[in-house]
């Protein structure tokens, strides 16, 4: 990992986030004089589960995978992270150590930040900790959606539904995105074995048309893929599972 400076747009975006965006100047310039800027490659691991919990960090770039190790020896994946997201805060847990261990899948920027002095934030100030609720009952929400998903929807719609959230939605209707990491990491994270998702892709595309070229996902109709896709979904498209 490569120390890289932090600026002033850093700042703004840091300050003007759910966790941060109450705090007094007071407090925040002394969170922000503790911060520090990271740069990593892909495939660095940042800690492991079970390593004490120093410090947390928020993505300016890239994704980061959670994961842990089965008693069967596999590694599955908790969450996958990406901009503006937090991971391994402890705040309110009252925990010591990391629950789940976090490795790179691309090269990410991110602004770590001290857990101790964070705790200490939150325990003096009232809106603060109630900022830190509200995240963790969106955290909440979007796991119970997941959880939804897995039960209701079909393979090929939980693939769907992962390219409609990398989707711009005031683009085209028809347009072409760029899956974030490799399809492994895509059908552990959607809870899929590789070869699951392997037939899931064939139905998804011959069910919407789209077509596949390494990476690049090419679709002729976002309203096709979302109308295949949200059949059993209890929201609609666009919803903020899909932001």
């Amino acid at each position: 990992m490569q120390l890289q400076s932090l600026t002033a747009d850093i700042r703004n975006t840091l300050s003007t986030h759910v966790l941060f965006k109450d705090l007094s100047e007071e407090t925040f310039k002394k969170l922000w004089v503790a911060c520090v800027g990271i740069k990593a490659k892909k495939g660095e691991t940042l800690f492991l589960h079970g390593e004490e919990a120093e410090n947390f960090y928020f993505i300016l770039d890239g994704w980061v995978r959670l994961s842990r190790i089965t008693e069967d020896g596999d590694e599955a994946t908790l969450d996958m992270v990406s901009v503006g997201r937090t991971f391994g805060d402890v705040a309110g847990l009252q925990q010591e150590t990391y629950s789940y261990s976090a490795t790179t899948t691309t090269e990410t920027k991110m602004v770590r930040l001290p857990n101790d002095m964070w705790v200490d934030i939150i325990q003096n100030d009232h809106k603060t900790a109630l900022n830190v609720i509200l995240s963790m009952s969106n955290k909440y929400k979007q796991q119970l959606t997941e959880k939804e998903h897995i039960n209701f929807q079909t393979a090929s719609q939980r693939i769907g539904c992962f390219m409609l959230k990398l989707c711009d939605q005031d683009a085209n209707d028809e347009q072409d995105i760029f899956l974030p990491y490799d399809k492994s990491l895509i059908a552990s994270n959607l809870s899929m074995k590789g070869e699951t998702f392997s037939r899931a892709l064939k139905t998804l595309k011959n069910e919407t048309g789209i077509s596949v070229s390494g990476k690049t996902v090419s679709i002729p109709s976002v309203e096709a893929l979302s109308t295949y896709t949200c059949n059993a979904c209890a929201g609609e498209f666009p919803c903020g599972d899909h932001a």
